[in-house]
């Protein structure tokens, strides 16, 4: 005779199906547009990522953890995509410019940073310190002197 327990094991529980594999976004082509900060992303072979995402705030996140770890490409698909859900926040193009200035140099980064500045001048940054206490040295400098020309600094 047959117990409950036995008559409840049927074996191994079936292997949950696969996640369909996602495909890459091919790459960017990379003709460069005056004045358009993301034609140097696209030359240097970032993907642009669609925005999936309601508000920027866990693509933000992603880009800070890629960003702290030095995985400059993962933080800059991370950061577009947060700037594709919020186009109008200027905290996520000031990361946009240091991942640029942390490959490329202050002089690459410029555009970035001046639509950061401008973006800012529009809509200030609430606690600007707390979200770049961790951003320091000569980048933080690069980012604090045009804030300051701007007149948003202190």
């Amino acid at each position: 005779m047959e117990t409950d327990a036995e008559s409840l094991d049927d074996g191994p529980a079936p292997a949950p199906e696969p996640a369909p594999a996602a495909s890459p976004e091919p790459a960017a082509s990379p003709e460069p547009a005056d004045g358009d900060p993301m034609a140097s992303n696209r030359q240097i072979g970032f993907r642009q990522t669609a925005g999936s995402e309601r508000d920027g705030t866990s693509a933000y996140a992603r880009g800070l953890r890629s960003y702290w770890n030095g995985n400059m490409s993962e933080a800059m698909q991370a950061f577009d995509a947060a700037a594709d859900a919020e186009p109008a926040n200027a905290l996520y193009q000031y990361y946009r410019a240091l991942v640029f200035y942390n490959l490329q140099g202050a002089e690459a980064a410029g555009d970035w940073l001046s639509q950061a500045v401008e973006m800012e001048r529009q809509s200030p940054i609430q606690n600007w310190g707390k979200h770049m206490e961790r951003v320091q040295g000569r980048a933080r400098l690069w980012v604090e002197q045009a804030r300051n020309g701007a007149g948003l600094g202190r």
